[in-house]
């Protein structure tokens, strides 16, 4: 009930939410309900989602080769857009985070082992071909714990195995890319053709984005164009400008401050923490954060770090299997 309460703060301060997102609340209750009236059995749930990862990669492959299209919220397209996979899903984000959603349940809840690292190969490959930067930070992070948790011996075997292969990897990348680098001594310099998204990832500027976040926050500057650094920063600057009038109106007074304006009238906002802050404020952040004490910890760990670029929560799809894997942790506790 909190939501509706920072809603009314937010109308009395003349911040409408829009529509549609009380009719999401009203789907997100009864999905919630469903699921825990149903009583479904974890193993017919982990067998469902061993099955969409198989799905999904091989309806990945198919549609970055071409040979059939995507749908997602603004309909049917014949051919990828930018070149990346949809899956079964609205968006190449949304298969990053569903894929790894998916393979937490499996990997938390099979009785075999087997399945455990097996499924994590098909799984990293979607994460890959989405490109979703905070998505595969967030799931190398979290998977690394998690298997941790599960088997402290063998996640140094995967290190013993994975670090040669990174080094090769690393190497293949640095030799394809030397001829089309910008500066000679620096391989990964390269510019917007033939880049791999490995390469985008190392080479994140995180002074710039430590720099826009601080001019946001502090003195409510925006981005400008000039300013990026490349074109792979250009989403930044875009949730830069989207972020600057709901922060202008989360400070309007100390209520919105404390208590959270609602969800405002944007639809997505490209961050859940931000979401999450604005819209109910100091006091209702502190309370999901009790509220979400019991939750697995690798699990709060990758909802923040995918999270912070990404508005997890909006997509009816990403709620569904993060219910799923809450509630069979639940079943097995």
């Amino acid at each position: 009930m909190y939501f509706i309460f920072s809603s009314i703060i937010g109308y009395i301060n003349g911040i409408e939410t829009n529509v549609i997102l009380y009719l999401r609340y009203i789907e997100y209750l009864v999905i919630l309900i469903i699921i825990n009236v149903i009583k479904l059995d974890v193993k017919f749930i982990v067998n469902l989602f061993k099955g969409l990862i198989v799905f999904n990669l091989i309806l990945s492959f198919l549609q970055i080769q071409g040979m059939i299209g995507v749908i997602s919220s603004k309909g049917y397209f014949s051919s990828t857009p930018f070149g990346l996979p949809y899956g079964l899903f609205g968006g190449s984000w949304e298969l990053s985070i569903c894929s790894a959603l998916s393979y937490f349940i499996v990997a938390n809840f099979s009785k075999d082992k087997f399945s455990r690292y097996i499924f994590l190969i098909p799984v990293l490959i979607m994460i890959y071909l989405a490109e979703n930067k905070g998505g595969s930070v967030a799931f190398i992070v979290a998977t690394t714990l998690l298997l941790m948790q599960k088997d402290k011996k063998l996640i140094f075997a995967i290190l013993f195995i994975a670090i040669p292969l990174i080094i090769i990897f690393l190497g293949e990348i640095i030799s394809q890319n030397l001829e089309s680098s910008q500066d000679k001594l620096d391989p990964f310099a390269i510019g917007l053709t033939n880049k791999f998204f490995i390469s985008t990832l190392i080479n994140l500027d995180f002074k710039f984005i430590f720099n826009g976040l601080y001019n946001l926050f502090i003195y409510k500057k925006p981005i400008l164009m000039h300013e990026i650094p490349n074109w792979d920063y250009l989403s930044f600057k875009y949730r830069i400008d989207l972020w600057l009038p709901m922060y202008e109106d989360y400070l309007k007074n100390y209520f919105t401050i404390f208590f959270g304006q609602g969800f405002g009238k944007n639809i997505y906002i490209e961050s859940f923490i931000v979401r999450l802050i604005f819209s109910f404020g100091i006091i209702g952040s502190m309370l999901v954060i009790f509220l979400a004490r019991h939750l697995p910890f690798y699990l709060v760990i990758y909802i923040f770090l995918a999270g912070i670029s990404l508005d997890l929560f909006i997509s009816i799809k990403i709620f569904i299997f993060t219910s799923l894997l809450i509630y069979s942790h639940k079943k097995n506790t």
